[in-house]
């Protein structure tokens, strides 16, 4: 099974954060409609950005995760409604009729491998309209000189109305010098009665530092116009939690996008 098809029902009680959501609504405001949001989840930006009264499209692989995402968005006034598009789609490789103005990437990019990384990124690129934007946010990431063996607790949150405590563990393992991150996440449902049930889910992470997600973009078409390491737009330094990446379609592009708007009209002309 999918991970986050397993996890989708807890989702939202462990991964609920709220502070980088004013940066993603202020990126759509500047950036203007459409938006597409890749990995959308249960729409935890989708709806903030489209309240703002830009229109966006979220795409994810989960069905269960895009059902509850639905189920949310019908508590949202029906012109909110209207402004949300919900599809599921492989943000690998990705096909859509539509073009967008800017597309968002939301602390998901570790899941891309090498392998996979020109693929999502020549599908971003022709989805964007000319001259349009990818937001792009990775934890900031230093290489690590020794291995790493680590058990921590992520979360342990109480919810009495749903009768249990969320109890949330990874392992992680890496070998010194590398990027690559083994995970094993826990998900435990600890009941009044003392009763457990668990989630167990495994997962490879590529993590990226500064340089290499900004080398990646730049050698495949993108300007990088900013570079911020907090969602309050602070610009990095080597101690920021994130690397926020701001890239635009250089001009080099701009005829192969325009071709694929208007066909074979610069054929034509030549």
């Amino acid at each position: 099974m999918f991970e986050y098809d397993a996890l989708a029902k807890y989702f939202d009680l462990y991964f609920n954060h709220t502070n980088d959501i004013p940066f993603w609504k202020e990126m759509a405001q500047r950036l203007g409609s459409p938006i597409l949001e890749l990995s959308c989840g249960t729409g935890r930006l989708v709806f903030p950005v489209a309240e703002t009264g830009v229109c966006i499209t979220g795409i994810d692989i989960s069905i269960p995760m895009l059902k509850i995402a639905e189920k949310k968005l019908k508590k949202y006034p029906i012109a909110t409604q209207k402004r949300v598009k919900l599809i599921k789609e492989n943000t690998i490789s990705f096909t859509m009729n539509n073009k967008f103005r800017a597309i968002f990437c939301a602390e998901s990019f570790w899941a891309v491998t090498d392998e996979e990384q020109t693929s999502m990124l020549n599908s971003i690129k022709k989805h964007l309209l000319p001259r349009g934007y990818l937001v792009m946010s990775v934890s900031n990431f230093h290489v690590r000189p020794e291995d790493m063996k680590s058990h921590y607790l992520k979360t342990c949150k109480q919810y009495p109305s749903l009768g249990f405590t969320l109890v949330r563990q990874c392992f992680i393992n890496s070998k010194g010098g590398s990027n690559i991150e083994q995970i094993i996440h826990f998900l435990d449902r600890v009941y009044e009665n003392g009763a457990i049930k668990r989630i167990v889910t495994e997962r490879t992470e590529r993590q990226r530092t500064k340089e290499e997600l900004v080398n990646l973009l730049k050698s495949n078409g993108f300007q990088v116009r900013d570079v911020y390491g907090e969602y309050d737009m602070t610009k990095w330094s080597d101690n920021s939690k994130w690397t926020i990446v701001v890239a635009q379609l250089s001009s080099g592009n701009l005829k192969e996008q325009l071709k694929a708007i208007f066909g074979n009209w610069f054929a034509k002309a030549k």
